[in-house]
Parts: C-alpha cells; sequence; structure tokens
C-alpha cells in the first residue's frame, strides 16, 4: 500500500511534486513507484527537469535510465539536427584536451601482458567528444546516403560493403581453435566466459551450444559468410529495440563503418574528424605523467560499480549517454568532462592493434593498413578489469558487436 500512496502524492497538484519524486528516487524502496510516477505525469517530462535527474548522482540508475529514455521521447537537446551544406547533422560536442607526455600502460595487478611495458607517447593538443556517437547522431549519417558513397569508405571498407571482403588466415585459425574450445567442451567454455567477467544470458548460452554441434568447416564458412558476405545499410543492431534509442550509443558498428562516418563529417563541415588513437584516448581518460600517477578509471581510484554501465549493472544494454555522471573524467579544465568512457560500450580506435612500446611513427596509424584494429574503455558486456583506462582490446575492422562504438576526436592545427 505505501507506493501506491506515494505515487497519489506525487501529482501536479502538488507544486512540489518535482521535488518529491527527485528525494525518493534516491531511495531504492522507491524506485518502481518513482519510474511509474515519471511515465505518468507528463508535467514532469521537461528536458530540464529530466536531465537534472540524469545529472544527480544519488537517484536511482534505474530511475536515471527512464529520464534518459524519456528525454529521447521528447526530444534530447544535447541531440539537435542542424542543416550544413542542406544536410542534416548533429555536430559532436568536443573538449579540448590539453596536450602532453603520457605514460601508457604499466604495471597494475589487474593488467594484462600487452600492457607492458609502459612507454612515453607525446601528444599534442586535439579535441574528444564529450559522449560516444548515438543513434541520433549515426541517423543522419544513414539518411545522407553514407552507405552508397564508396568515396568515405577505405579501400577494404569497400570491400567489406560490396560484400567481397575475406576473412585473413590469423582469423580464420583463431576461429577455428574457438569452434575446437566449444566442441570439445561447451559447458567449460561458458563458465571460463562468464568468470572473466562477461555476462552471458541464458539465451547466448543456448547459442554457444547450438554452434557446439556444428562442424568447424561449416562454424568458419556461416561466420565468414554471416560478417563478410552482407551488404549492409545500416548498423547490425540498428532495428533492435534494446540497442536503437536515439540517446543510445550506437553499436554494432564495425571499424569501417565509423571511419566513413567521421569522413563524412570531415567532408561536411570542412573539419578534421577521426578515431582517436589509442594514445590520445588514454591521455584524456587516465592523464598519466612521469610526476603523476593518473587515474586508474576515469573518475580516479579507486574502483565504484556505481559510476560505469558494466556486467555488474544488471542492464544488459547500452545505457543512454551521461546517465553516470559521477563516472566522468573530473573537470580539471574549464568545461574538460568527458562521459562514458568507462563501460557502456567499447570505443574503436584508429590504431591497429600492435604490442607495445607505442610508437606513433611504426604504421599503426595507417589508416589504409589491414590487421586488428584497438577498442577502449570495456563496455556494458564486461567487468570492472576491463573498464580501467589502460586496459587493451582488439577486433577485427569488419566485426561489430553489440558493445562495440565508437568516440570522435578532432585535429588541432
Amino acid at each position: 500500500m505505501r507506493p501506491f500512496v506515494i505515487l497519489f502524492k506525487c501529482t501536479p497538484a502538488q507544486p512540489d511534486c518535482g521535488e518529491r519524486l527527485l528525494a525518493l528516487a534516491e531511495d531504492e524502496w522507491h524506485r518502481e513507484t518513482c519510474i511509474m510516477a515519471l511515465w505518468l505525469e507528463t508535467d514532469l517530462h521537461t528536458p530540464e527537469y529530466l536531465q537534472q535527474l540524469m545529472a544527480t548522482p544519488e537517484v536511482d540508475l534505474r530511475v536515471r535510465v527512464v529520464a534518459a529514455n524519456i528525454l529521447a521521447e521528447i526530444g534530447d537537446p544535447r541531440f539537435v539536427p542542424t542543416l550544413i551544406k542542406d544536410v542534416a547533422v548533429i555536430l559532436p560536442d568536443m573538449v579540448k584536451i590539453p596536450g602532453g607526455i603520457a605514460v601508457l600502460g604499466g604495471e597494475d595487478a589487474d593488467g594484462r601482458d600487452n600492457e607492458l611495458p609502459e612507454c612515453e607517447v607525446a601528444n599534442t593538443p586535439f579535441e574528444l567528444a564529450r559522449y560516444p556517437v548515438t543513434n541520433a547522431e549515426y541517423e543522419c549519417f544513414i539518411k545522407a546516403g553514407g552507405y552508397g558513397d564508396s568515396n568515405l569508405w577505405t579501400a577494404a571498407g569497400q570491400d567489406w560493403l560490396s560484400g567481397e571482403g575475406k576473412l585473413d588466415p590469423e582469423t580464420e585459425q583463431a576461429y577455428r581453435n574457438l569452434h575446437r574450445s566449444l566442441a570439445q567442451d561447451v559447458e567449460s567454455a561458458i563458465k571460463r566466459l562468464k568468470e572473466a567477467g562477461l555476462h552471458i544470458t541464458d539465451e547466448e548460452a543456448d547459442d554457444y551450444r547450438q554452434v557446439a554441434t556444428w562442424s568447424e568447416e561449416d562454424f568458419v564458412s556461416r561466420y565468414a559468410e554471416q560478417i563478410l558476405g552482407e551488404q549492409r545499410q545500416q548498423p547490425y543492431y540498428w532495428d533492435d529495440n534494446r540497442f536503437n534509442q536515439p540517446n543510445q550509443p550506437v553499436v554494432g558498428v564495425n571499424w569501417y563503418e565509423t571511419m566513413a562516418y567521421a569522413s563524412w563529417l570531415s567532408q561536411l563541415t570542412d573539419d578534421t574528424y577521426r578515431l582517436p588513437n589509442e594514445a590520445q584516448w588514454e591521455w584524456a581518460a587516465r592523464r598519466r605523467t612521469t610526476n603523476s600517477p593518473g587515474r586508474r578509471y576515469p573518475w580516479g581510484d579507486p574502483w565504484d560499480p556505481g559510476r560505469c554501465n558494466h556486467s555488474g549493472s544488471r542492464l544488459s544494454a547500452p545505457s543512454p549517454v551521461g546517465v553516470y555522471p559521477h563516472g566522468a573524467t573530473p573537470i580539471e579544465q574549464s568545461e574538460e568532462c568527458l562521459f562514458d568512457l568507462a563501460g557502456n560500450v567499447y570505443e574503436w580506435m584508429l590504431s591497429l592493434y600492435r604490442p607495445y612500446p607505442y610508437f606513433p611513427d611504426d604504421g599503426r596509424e595507417d589508416e589504409q593498413a589491414e590487421g586488428m584494429r584497438s577498442l577502449r574503455g570495456g563496455s556494458w558486456y564486461v567487468g570492472k578489469t576491463q573498464v580501467r583506462c589502460a586496459y587493451r582490446h582488439w577486433d577485427n575492422p569488419w566485426n561489430g558487436d553489440n558493445d562495440d562504438g565508437f568516440r570522435l576526436a578532432k585535429l588541432l592545427f
């Protein structure tokens, strides 16, 4: 009975309805009541109030997410299209990052060998987007015909776009090894993945069990056909309601798609948008130097499971950008505050995935080179180890999972 009494008291007839809900939303016991009231009381559906809920860390996470979902329905003022050269586009909110000598990687109890040895890389000032690219932003690229303009795509991206991409020998062998592991003992393989911090649903576990029954040749050929034989005109999960809210990060995009988007935005604006390289991303997130240990997570130290969307959040999907305000980087300079660098979605890097030491001039920043590309930041699907600032991930440039997205950088001259 208590929740219904609370809901009754929070009505437009009460001039402080919004304040009451804001206070009650800090109590987990009132979460469902507040969510119901928030959906029903349309007088509260203003961008100012909904953004206030999203920006208040004390408010329950589920309430913050609902506020963001309603904001997406009524129109999120952070992502409003403008016309440039008669094309609708949403310009990213960019944050200036000062230059400096970044120390990458280093010893860490939770670290991996690919984070060693630690190395120094000089960064000139650049800009980085405050948020990952959202579905609302990416929709502008689709509607503008980005998939039909081959000039926006790298050479390998054009092959993939036309369905002519091929598995390289290293990747083919990796998938053969994966299938052998599943076929040998699929339950143990699923257990290992869960122990590694991955949130695997019952449906996904059943998919692994089904794959284990295939022959090795069927697995390789089906996988290759699925990822290389299709001619897409939108991200893989574009029509999935779990992933396609306007202010969620776009997912299911591979490296080729992210590069084409950056090229499209650059041509449209006559500016220099691109993907950040690994050194830039880690510098913005971690800010480690020879004189400062930097931050283990974008917000600092220590680990706090309530500051980012990871497997322990149990949202089982990317969250609308900005609903973890206390997980943003500290404001060290005027307006310098970056959201969702930890968790939510892995972010594609410009860089080829290569060992440390990191040498910017060794070819790893070559946009036309073929090979694995790096991703950073962890995602909603992984555990706390993978959301550290120094954690390095990688994937084939033609692969785009439901936790892969991207963020834009801009060069300053």
